[in-house]
């Protein structure tokens, strides 16, 4: 990842929600993923249930948020309209991707023409 000089000091917070029964299991894997991605971020999950999900992230410059369009209304990833959260939270990007995105490995990379959502990624042969 790369940052500018003026986000080179800025911390990350990744949030993610999980059932109670998940916590300490979904904190350590994204932990593990994020280490392994060389990213260096504090963890923070969330119950599903939690009423202030987004509470961790309201002290932030800016938040990444995933989304999906249900007709014109962009809903979190609870369902809930996002549009009931934007007045408390710092600057949001609001990201929906195209369609899901498969990934496969291979040992070339190759873009599926058919399907261009369907990208093959190189493997690490170090």
């Amino acid at each position: 990842m790369t940052r500018t000089e003026e986000w080179d000091e800025a911390a990350l917070r990744v949030v993610v929600p999980a059932a109670q029964s998940a916590k300490s299991r979904t904190e350590a894997e994204i932990t593990k993923r994020l280490h392994e991605l060389r990213i260096e971020a504090s963890v923070y999950v969330t119950s599903e249930d939690e009423t202030d999900a987004y509470g961790p992230s309201r002290d932030a410059s800016i938040m990444f948020v995933p989304l999906r369009l249900e007709g014109m209304t962009p809903r979190d990833p609870t369902g809930r309209p996002f549009s009931e959260q934007l007045t408390s939270l710092p600057i949001v990007a609001m990201v929906a991707a195209h369609g899901d995105v498969k990934l496969r490995i291979e040992d070339e990379a190759v873009l599926d023409d058919g399907n261009p959502h369907v990208a093959a990624t190189v493997r690490d042969k170090a």
